[in-house]
Parts: C-alpha cells; structure tokens; sequence
C-alpha cells in the first residue's frame, strides 16, 4: 500500500481494532498491528479471514464510521495496516483528536465543526483559524 500523508489518529484505530476483534471474536488482548495479515493462519499471527469476512469487514466499517467503502478496499487489504491507512486517506477526520463528521467532539456543549481540511473548529483557536 502507498505511503499516508498522516497516520491513522489513535482514537480511530482503537474503534477499527474494535469492529475487527469483534468480527474475529478475538480477546482485547490479542495484539493487532499495521503487520497482522487478514487472512493468514491463526498459528502465523493472521487473523484466519477470507474473502466473505473481508466483504462483512466493509459493511462494519460502514457502519461504524458512517462512510461508503468501496468493495475494493477491503478486497486489496492484506493487512490490518492497509486497512489503517484506507481510513486515514478516506474518512475525513481531525488529526488532532480524531473527531469525525459523522461522530463531532463537542466544545461548550455543542458540536465542532470544520476549519480546515483535516481540523476541528475545537483544534484550531477559532474563530481565528489559527492552527493550535
């Protein structure tokens, strides 16, 4: 997979972890990184899926994330990392907290919204549009 222009933020990597222990029925403590292969053997460090569970894979990020996945990204993904990566280009989100539009982290009880590409009105110090 290409190089990202930034990592995935942590918050939502724990949530894509999350979709993928619990599709996989693995205990919190299995340890998921960018290496773990999708569908590798269990005794290889691979998480034993094929290709239906890469399809039911989408539909959970769908879900969780409340964004279109193309068949093909998970259909190409090898890797627990290219699946990171997919969502760090293609779910528009902060890079400083994570917040989502779908899913806004809330400043003096209401919403945040956008002031740049990759940052949330709560980020930045708004309404200036200064970078924090």
């Amino acid at each position: 997979s290409e190089a990202v222009t930034a990592p995935l933020h942590s918050a939502l990597r724990a949530r894509l972890h999350t979709v993928l222990r619990d599709h996989f029925v693995l205990h919190p403590s299995v340890p998921l990184d960018p290496s773990t292969p999708l569908c590798g053997r269990r005794e290889a460090g691979g998480l034993e899926g094929d290709s239906l569970d890469l399809v039911e894979i989408a539909t959970l990020i769908e879900e969780e994330f409340e964004i279109g996945v193309d068949d093909d990204a998970t259909a190409d993904a090898r890797t627990v990392g290219d699946l990171e990566d997919w969502l760090a280009e293609n779910l528009p989100h902060c890079r400083t907290c994570g917040c989502t539009e779908n899913r806004a982290c809330l400043t003096g009880g209401d919403p945040c919204g956008w002031s740049a590409p990759d940052k949330c009105t709560a980020c930045t110090d708004y309404p200036k549009g200064e970078a924090a």
